[in-house]
């Protein structure tokens, strides 16, 4: 249950992040503005609330985003490859994946900004500078870092088995294995799901979509996992009879068959 949220109380609070004034009393975050602060208190109120699973919205406008989640709706169609999208910005994003503006320079394939890029970079490179000071794993971006860390901490810790999760949508998702819930439902065949995702890999059943294509020869998957199990089984194996080796150190530019053969390079001598 939420706390009680009082919105006209947006006074500005005295503290030290002088460019953040306004205080939301209910849950301490600090914002620029009173029109910033507004619109997040309507998480607390309820105002905009999704009727299918009970997500607080900061306002229409995302609760109706939100609700895609739901219907399985995308109305922004890319006219180049017919992909659709939930979110206008999200179609402006992969737009950028046909103009090349943002193209790796190891193995060609294209993102939507500078930032995807760099990070794509780094599974070439086997560079993954952000490092766990418990348990000494580490990651290649910031967020992959700060999730992990929450796994060392009671912060979302299930109160049924003790499992830590890494966030608390992965905590919300977790916890219906033990309630049971499954409030995602397929418009196609009424099947009820347990997440999101779940319920967008399920319905490419329905479809035929296939969204994950292979690099080397272009044959294309319904989940992430099986294009990953298929580049393992025959493309890494079929290096070791090409030769071909397309992981470039950065430090002594020695070549590795596989990604994998990179990292532990890297972290033996270079680290």
């Amino acid at each position: 249950m939420k706390p009680e949220a009082d919105s006209n109380d947006i006074t500005e609070h005295p503290h030290d992040d002088t460019s953040r004034p306004y205080l939301c009393t209910v849950c301490d975050k600090w914002y620029k503005t009173k029109y910033q602060l507004n619109t997040h208190m309507n998480i607390h109120t309820g105002k905009y609330k999704c009727s299918a699973c009970g997500k607080f919205c900061r306002s229409n406008a995302e609760l109706t985003i939100h609700s895609r989640v739901h219907s399985g709706e995308k109305p922004y169609l890319c006219t180049v490859c017919d992909k659709r999208y939930k979110t206008k910005d999200h179609l402006k994003k992969h737009m950028n994946v046909h103009t090349s503006e943002y193209k790796c320079t190891e193995c060609g394939k294209c993102y939507r900004c500078n930032a995807e890029l760099t990070i794509h970079s780094r599974i070439h490179s086997g560079e993954k500078p952000y490092l766990c000071e418990v348990c000494d794993k580490r990651y290649t971006t910031k967020q992959q870092l700060v999730d992990h860390r929450n796994t060392h901490t009671d912060k979302y810790k299930c109160t049924e088995c003790g499992t830590c999760c890494k966030s608390s949508i992965d905590l919300t998702v977790h916890s219906r294995i033990h309630s049971g819930e499954k409030p995602f439902e397929c418009s196609v065949c009424s099947k009820q799901l347990a997440s999101a995702g779940s319920l967008e890999t399920h319905i490419r059943i329905h479809s035929g979509k296939k969204p994950f294509e292979c690099s080397v020869c272009s044959e294309r998957f319904t989940r992430a996992g099986d294009l990953v199990r298929h580049s393992r089984v025959l493309h890494t194996h079929s290096r070791i009879h090409s030769g071909e080796k397309p992981f470039k150190c950065s430090v002594c530019s020695k070549r590795f068959t596989t990604a994998g053969e990179l990292v532990r390079h890297s972290r033996v001598l270079h680290i």
